[in-house]
């Protein structure tokens, strides 16, 4: 994949963009509805150690953060330095997944985002 010819995914009837930023990297886009300009903005960044969304109401200049969700995940936990087979946590995915991508998910929902962005 190159920074010039994003990849395009499709999924639950939308299409995502995914993007490379460097090494590793990527970031995948959804518009949630294409026939209007996006009024609000969910920022998703999943680390190797937490995970936080941030939504931002674009209305206003410059942007202004509406709401913001954190969680402390530990996803590296356990991994040494330049490990060339590293795994992620089992426990802090199973977090991950019972807990803080619903409370996103709720989070999208309950503003109305029009974009979703996960990093």
């Amino acid at each position: 994949m190159s920074r010039e010819t994003p990849e395009v995914a499709g999924s639950a009837g939308r299409a995502w963009v995914v993007r490379p930023f460097g090494e590793g990297i990527h970031a995948a886009t959804t518009i949630i509805n294409p026939l209007k300009k996006p009024q609000t903005i969910c920022i998703v960044d999943i680390g190797s150690n937490s995970l936080k969304s941030v939504v931002f109401d674009l209305s206003e200049n410059p942007p202004t953060a509406v709401e913001k969700y954190d969680k402390i995940l530990g996803l590296a936990k356990g991994q040494l330095p330049n490990d060339p087979a590293p795994k992620l946590n089992p426990e802090a995915l199973e977090v991950m997944f019972a807990k803080a991508l619903p409370r996103v998910r709720e989070q999208i929902i309950d503003s109305k985002a029009d974009t979703v962005t996960v990093l």
